[in-house]
């Protein structure tokens, strides 16, 4: 490891409150497997504590914010606040896409179109904070992150929409924007109903979803969620 990258490390952490003895549970926290592909040794088994630590952390303070919700309705928003899609803008916005390590067969363009390698990041970098300094300083790395998100109506609203969640995935895969097709419309026009159809083709098979809904735009927005689950199943 170059001292440059050290130094990039020690100066990210810096930059976020973070002082620490152990530079090397960071510089695991940030190997993708291309550079080290041994269990232990990449960021995989932090993401996988990190991923832990912050459902927690976001539960807690979501119980905090919405003290009258039931624990299905909590489910929904926590769902809303750990995709792939709000994480990897989070690792973005505090620069992990610029000190990832990775090996010389991937670059940091390739891996910054993933969202869920920087998702997997930010869990990772969480993992490693919990691990090296506790959970006190891991709350305040992921709320000093969320900051005013939890109670974001605006951003909760557009993080709810699938159409522009699945584009995001499939501009990530393949360049190529999902294409929707209104397949069917039945009913008196007071009640009509719609089928929409969804689909995006990668690596030469196409993946589509079906919906019926009492407009076209929900019909649209359910067959984007039932794609974005299909294409979850690639990772």
């Amino acid at each position: 490891m170059s001292q440059t990258k050290n130094e990039l490390i020690n100066t990210f952490l810096r930059s976020q409150n973070i002082f620490s003895e152990n530079i090397n549970i960071y510089k695991t926290a940030l190997t993708h497997k291309s550079a080290n592909n041994k269990p232990g040794e990449n960021y995989e088994r932090l993401e996988f504590l990190g991923d832990v630590i912050i459902k927690l952390i976001i539960t807690e303070e979501l119980i905090k914010i919405y003290p009258e919700a039931n624990e299905g309705i909590l489910a929904k928003q926590r769902a809303i606040f750990i995709q792939d899609r709000l994480l990897a803008n989070l690792s973005k916005s505090i620069g992990l896409d610029n000190i990832v390590i990775c090996g010389q067969n991937e670059t940091n363009h390739k891996i910054n179109k993933e969202l869920s390698l920087l998702a997997d990041l930010l869990e990772s970098l969480a993992g490693a904070i919990y691990l090296d300094q506790g959970m006190k300083k891991a709350k305040e790395f992921i709320l000093s992150l969320f900051n005013d998100t939890l109670t974001n109506q605006e951003l909760i609203k557009e993080l709810t929409d699938n159409k522009t969640k699945l584009q995001e995935i499939t501009q990530s895969l393949v360049s190529q924007t999902p294409i929707y097709e209104t397949i069917k419309e039945e009913g008196p026009d007071h009640k009509k109903v719609f089928t929409v159809k969804v689909s995006i083709t990668i690596k030469n098979k196409t993946y589509s979803t079906i919906s019926t809904e009492k407009t076209k735009k929900i019909a649209e927005q359910k067959a984007a969620q039932l794609l974005i689950e299909q294409l979850d199943n690639l990772k």
